[in-house]
């Protein structure tokens, strides 16, 4: 039997169609740009795939994040933050905002990978928290190329 054509789309099929149109779009104009083009040119060679279908899957594959572990943070300068983020493609960047309780920022930064290419993160606090803040909240967000973002955020008692 042949599907009915006349049928109307659901939100989930149309939601899906829009979100690939919109990487077949980035994708092309990824292979014109400057540096993007090579690197997916490079990156497709690698995995045996056309690098448009490179580009493509990088749009379509949201990065990641696993693993937060605050167990070496305690509110002081020198702490330290891990986290494990992952993508099909590779993780651009990587910024760690700690804020109290009611979203006012304490200190934000960019987080380091600890040894290349494992997706395992590190940020180092520059200030302590305030006397008296008995809770922070650690709000971890990642990105990659087309430009996904995926944040994850868990409150620390101090």
């Amino acid at each position: 039997m042949k599907p009915d054509a006349n049928r109307p789309l659901s939100q989930a099929q149309s939601a899906h169609r829009q979100n690939f149109a919109q990487a077949a779009a980035w994708a092309k104009a990824a292979m014109k740009d400057q540096e993007l083009g090579p690197f997916y040119e490079a990156l497709g060679k690698q995995r045996d795939i056309p690098p448009y279908a490179a580009a493509l899957a990088d749009f379509l594959k949201r990065p990641s994040i696993e693993a937060l572990d605050l167990s070496e943070y305690a509110g002081q300068a020198g702490g330290r933050i891990y986290f494990m983020a992952s993508d099909n493609v590779g993780v651009t960047s990587a910024l760690v905002a700690i804020t109290n309780v009611d979203g006012n920022l304490f200190e934000s930064g960019t987080a380091v990978e600890v040894d290349a290419g494992t997706g395992y993160w590190m940020f180092t606090a520059q200030s302590s928290i305030p006397t008296g803040v008995t809770a922070v909240v650690i709000n971890v967000r990642v990105s990659d190329r087309p430009g996904n973002v995926v944040e994850l955020s868990e409150e620390k008692a101090l």
